[in-house]
């Protein structure tokens, strides 16, 4: 898979692991939508304190760009674009997991 197709889909494999992870992990948040995991994200995470702001608005961008790579008719996504989101995506995860972990 090269970094364009891999980097246009980084944002869903995020929205499914962040979802089993809080569900799992007994934060008590549950989701469905993948509106619904940003807003949770925004509201519990990053307006709570708990996660530096920066990595919500990463996992906005990705979902972003996913939905452009999914569903963009008249949108491409360029490599440069795939490449930051899967530089992003895995700064983003570290985050997540740091937090999972309490430190």
């Amino acid at each position: 898979m090269s970094a364009l197709t891999e980097g246009a889909h980084a944002g869903a494999p995020l929205q499914v692991a962040l979802r089993l992870r809080l569900n799992i992990k007994g934060h008590g948040i549950k989701v469905v939508k993948h509106s619904a995991v940003a807003s949770m994200l925004g509201r519990h995470f990053a307006k709570a304190g708990r996660l530096d702001p920066k990595f919500h608005r990463m996992f906005l961008s990705a979902r972003r760009v996913r939905e452009t790579a999914d569903y963009g008719i008249f949108e491409e996504i360029i490599e440069s674009i795939a490449n930051l989101t899967l530089e992003e995506a895995r700064a983003f995860v570290a985050e997540i997991n740091r937090i999972l972990r309490g430190e």
